[in-house]
Formats: structure tokens, sequence, C-alpha cells
């Protein structure tokens, strides 16, 4: 199957139909809303701090579920990371 950034393509696709652009453009607007701004391609508030999310995962598999999520929020310009826990 063909990959993009580490991502199979469906899964890629599956991303755009629910985060497409129209989507993405809303959710910069409701962040820019709340006093997050795109400063050389990272989310950051009047502080400067970057706006962050981590995937917590309990199993290896459900990574192919999360990466597309992960890619997405890289594009609005939030530092996500996808750990695995032990349990």
């Amino acid at each position: 199957m063909l990959c993009h950034l580490g991502v199979d393509v469906d899964a890629k696709a599956a991303v755009e139909i629910l985060l497409g652009r129209k989507h993405l453009s809303q959710a910069t607007k409701l962040l820019a809303d709340a006093g997050w701004q795109v400063k050389n391609g990272v989310l950051t508030n009047a502080a400067g701090a970057q706006l962050t999310a981590e995937f917590l995962l309990v199993q290896p598999d459900f990574e192919r579920v999360v990466l597309p999520y992960k890619n997405t929020l890289e594009r609005l310009g939030i530092k996500a990371t996808v750990r695995t826990v032990d349990t």
C-alpha cells in the first residue's frame, strides 16, 4: 500500500474526509479566537507556549488509528506525540 508521511493512503483519505480543509480552517479560526496563533509553523499562546497533545496507547496496534489525527494536529501547528504505555 502507498504511504504518505508514514500514514497509509487510506487512513490519510479518511482524515481528509473527517477533517478536510473546511474543518481545518474552522479549527484554525476557533484556536485564533481563543488566543492561539501560528508563529513559524508552531501554534503558540500569548505567553509563547506551544499547544501540545499526547496520545497514550495501551497497544501499538492503535497507532494506525491515531497517527492520522497526529498528522492533522501537526498541520495546525500543534506538537503531537504518541506513546505506548505499559498497563
